[in-house]
């Protein structure tokens, strides 16, 4: 009896350690698994998250592109407001614009320099405005600077944006008011608002309309030259009226 209790306790003392050899295993291919899981998804997380970055850095050279694009497609551009809309066809509203920048805006143009013109817009109530694109951008150039003659009539020009930058720069005017209000000088360039100090925007035009040092330099050296240019002709002349007072001693003695 004593012999059987013994082996029946030997083989519940077996199987506990075979059931903990078992229940370690299980742990260790768990954690195994598990370690390999983890491996696997940090790789992929980490190959999906390389491929995002590409396509991030993609998606921004292609808007920077987009942005270059939309520029230039209205580098050309201006925009005329206040333009009755009684033209019938294209050729009309040609001839209109070719008069207004001849004779209004006082520009010598070619009417094959007005390389497109289209009404912007829906038809309503009041005239549309009308979009010209210039052969070329010193011609644009030249309206501009010549829009003031337009002061005494209805008709006014500005300058044509991509919708998205127009959207920004009415943005960026409530800033410029803003700006202006608190005494800064605050203009838009673009799609970018430029704010300088009143103070010092005007401190800096003076010292920008004195003589540069490079200009003071070279003057100074051009006076050192010219001062040693007119040492050199005097000391000439003083040598030769010299050797001419001594010829004339020299014969006065001879004599």
């Amino acid at each position: 009896m004593d012999e059987l209790i013994k082996m029946m306790q030997e083989l519940k003392a077996d199987m506990n350690k075979k059931f903990t050899s078992i229940d370690s295993q299980f742990l260790q291919m768990e954690k195994n698994i598990t370690t390999k899981i983890t491996e696997h998804f940090d790789t992929k997380f980490q190959e999906m998250n390389n491929d995002l970055g590409k396509l991030r850095n993609k998606l921004q050279e292609q808007e920077k592109r987009l942005y270059v694009l939309e520029k230039n497609s209205v580098q050309r551009n201006l925009v005329f407001f206040g333009i009755d809309e009684k033209e019938k066809h294209y050729i009309q509203l040609q001839k209109q614009i070719f008069e207004i920048i001849t004779n209004i805006v006082k520009v010598e143009i070619q009417e094959t320099e007005l390389q497109s013109i289209r009404r912007m817009g829906k038809k309503g109530d009041r005239p549309r405005p009308i979009s010209v694109t210039l052969s070329t951008l010193s011609k644009k150039i030249q309206i501009l600077k010549n829009k003031k003659n337009l002061s005494k009539t209805n008709i006014y020009i500005k300058e044509e944006f991509p919708p998205n930058i127009l959207k920004m720069r009415t943005e960026l005017k409530i800033e410029q008011q803003k700006e202006i209000e608190k005494g800064n000088i605050a203009f838009l360039k673009y799609d970018k608002l430029i704010i300088k100090n009143k103070k010092e925007y005007n401190t800096n035009k003076r010292q920008l309309s004195t003589t540069p040092p490079q200009l003071t330099e070279n003057s100074e050296r051009l006076k050192t030259n010219n001062d040693k240019k007119t040492q050199i002709q005097t000391n000439k002349k003083y040598k030769t009226n010299s050797n001419s007072m001594l010829s004339f001693i020299s014969k006065n003695n001879d004599a």
